[in-house]
């Protein structure tokens, strides 16, 4: 979807896609997420952020993402903390 999204994605492909993608709850939200993390993520880059913070920041999500790892949490959920965590740094 993030190539289809990006408008990455060949002609053939997308047109087998778009009726899909157009009525799909799921897809539609995903693509919606993808796009917000996006535009948040050009935001984040103008901030600055403490060393502090940041030292805070990096603990608590080595944190969640060591407790996800124990509980056998989904990747695709990890996945998410990662990405949130490299968005912020």
């Amino acid at each position: 979807l993030i190539d289809y999204v990006d408008g990455n994605l060949p002609a053939e492909d997308r047109a087998r896609l778009d009726p899909h993608s157009k009525n799909c709850p799921n897809c539609l939200a995903m693509m919606k997420t993808y796009r917000q993390t996006i535009a948040v993520s050009r935001e984040v880059s103008r901030c600055s952020m403490s060393a502090e913070i940041r030292l805070r920041l990096e603990r608590f999500f080595q944190e969640k993402l060591r407790n996800a790892r124990l509980l056998s949490e989904p990747v695709s959920n990890s996945l998410n903390l990662q990405g949130t965590f490299f968005i912020l740094v």
